[in-house]
């Protein structure tokens, strides 16, 4: 008797979570950060290393691999593969770049847990560098993944891998500069 009053009890849990996650769903459930950072460099060198996507694996810590699939001057279509505490994962992203607007933009295709993403970096010169103002949002395609994410993923995973990413870009764009302002 206590078996099924259990089962029942899970089930009637996770029916709960699929009704409320698709609820959220369908009501345009997101996760959204924005970042602001000041980078010591130029506008240029910030897109000309966030256009190498294959440096992702450098720059962001739960990418493992990537895969350009198409490459133009002003794009790339690419695969990433990554590991976080939720599992394996994978999303196809298209980036695309504008150095004049000082503007980098992405957004997956497709990927694992039905999460989309899209996201944006406004590259405005200050006189220490370049403000640097990123913002995404994740969606999810998947009932109950949306708000999974939110619950644990969004200050557990994605904030700190945002925030990683921009440090890592400005650890490596000023190395850079200090590198060439000392043999200039």
């Amino acid at each position: 008797m206590e078996k099924k009053r259990t089962a029942g009890a899970m089930a009637g849990a996770a029916l709960a979570a699929a009704v409320v996650g698709e609820m959220l769903r369908r009501s345009g459930y997101s996760v959204r950060v924005a970042l602001k950072r000041v980078i010591h460099a130029d506008k240029e060198a910030i897109i000309d290393l966030v256009r190498q996507v294959d440096r992702e694996v450098q720059l962001i810590p739960t990418i493992r691999s990537v895969s350009i699939l198409e490459s133009s001057p002003e794009g790339v279509r690419y695969r990433v593969e990554g590991a976080s505490p939720l599992g394996a994962w994978w999303a196809e992203y298209h980036k695309w770049w504008d150095y004049e607007a000082g503007t980098i933009g992405w957004a997956s295709d497709k990927g694992a847990f039905g999460l989309r993403q899209r996201g944006r970096m406004n590259l405005e010169p200050v006189p220490e560098g370049t403000e640097v103002t990123l913002t995404t949002e994740y969606t999810s395609i998947v009932p109950v993944v949306g708000p999974a994410i939110a619950a644990a993923g969004k200050t557990l995973l994605v904030h700190p891998n945002f925030q990683a990413w921009l440090d890592n870009i400005a650890a490596i764009v000023e190395k850079k500069e200090g590198q060439e302002e000392a043999t200039s």
